[in-house]
């Protein structure tokens, strides 16, 4: 197709859900992708980063490097309309647009010990402050925490970790069995749990939870709060949460050629890589149908059951499908499996 007759598209965010329509349209359409960061980060490895700084080069891929074809502009976006971006002072018009902004984690407290788990530079200018810590209190009991506890009772057996959890029992999403075993993992490294509980506030090394009881920490870390990037969208297009209003096609109702994948929407299942990529496989096919001027858009089918891989370390981990649960060693050769495969993509 003659570049001159094609319809723009402009992709806000570059994870899994934006790279997978990146790459997937840059024939078929002019392609924009913005990203605040340069390079595509397989965000499931990013927490390893934090014991491990040499990872970070085996997760992260520049776009300039995999997207042929596609223009790439680097910076936040900071207003949009049903016609167009801004990005900083610069304006990008389009006829389509796909909302792929993810989320990020948000400390409800400011303070210069609190680390947030959701990007791999922020973990990795903690790594030396972590080697030199020996207490470590990590904030919530989901997947994200289970799997940062692991990584730094693995990598750091001298820290004393302990994890702060609103409900009675880790990774209450999950079957009692994948419970269970995490809960033993981490226990047998000595890692304290109090259950029921919430950070109040951080200072210094002293750390008040709700009840009253106080913690000492060289080191806060929040994998709890996760909100979605939507700051750029306008109110009206959205839920209480930030979450952007999505329809069965994945369109912002009243914009039809506005498309949401991943974190920033309001369909209700969890925000994972893999569901990522199942709604970008549903915008890709009905972007395409409205680039070639059909009409046979097909819904987003949600799929309530998905496998669940969850790390413990390098040498550990458990895998979670159905009723099925199995932990050890296989579950984190799989996910290193994923994520070679993964990067793979982005050669």
């Amino acid at each position: 197709m003659n570049a001159c007759c094609m319809k723009r598209l402009v992709i806000i965010g570059g994870g899994f859900a934006g790279t997978l329509l990146a790459r997937s349209l840059a024939s078929e359409a002019n392609v924009t992708l913005v990203d605040s960061k340069p390079f595509f980060e397989f965000t499931p490895g990013i927490l390893r980063t934090l014991v491990r700084p040499s990872h970070m080069s085996k997760i992260q891929r520049p776009y300039t490097a995999f997207l042929e074809h596609v223009t790439f502009v680097q910076g936040k976006v900071t207003a949009l309309t049903d016609k167009l971006i801004r990005v900083g002072k610069r304006t990008i018009p389009f006829d389509y647009c796909v909302i792929a902004s993810g989320s990020r984690y948000q400390a409800p407290i400011k303070e210069q010990n609190i680390l947030l788990a959701s990007r791999a530079h922020h973990l990795q200018a903690f790594h030396e402050r972590l080697t030199r810590a020996q207490r470590v209190v990590v904030a919530g009991g989901g997947i994200a925490g289970v799997e940062l506890a692991a990584e730094i009772v693995t990598h750091y057996p001298g820290i004393a970790v302990s994890l702060v959890h609103s409900h009675d029992h880790l990774l209450p999403a999950h079957a009692g069995a994948t419970t269970r075993y995490a809960e033993h993992f981490l226990r047998s490294r000595n890692v304290t749990f109090l259950f029921n509980e919430r950070l109040e506030r951080v200072k210094g090394t002293t750390v008040q939870l709700r009840s009253g009881k106080t913690l000492s920490a060289d080191l806060v870390c929040f994998c709890t709060g996760i909100v979605p990037n939507t700051d750029f969208v306008p109110s009206s297009w959205k839920t209480k949460r930030g979450h952007i209003i999505t329809n069965s096609f994945l369109q912002v109702p009243s914009h039809p050629h506005l498309f949401v994948a991943g974190d920033a929407n309001s369909i209700a299942e969890e925000k994972t890589a893999q569901h990522a990529e199942r709604q970008a496989r549903v915008v890709l096919h009905n972007l395409r149908v409205l680039l070639h001027g059909k009409i046979n858009l097909i819904p987003y089918q949600h799929q309530k059951e998905s496998p669940v891989l969850i790390s413990l370390g390098p040498y550990d981990g458990i895998l979670e499908y159905r009723s099925f649960v199995l932990g050890g060693l296989l579950p984190a050769f799989l996910k290193w499996a994923v994520e070679r495969r993964e990067m793979w993509k982005v050669r």
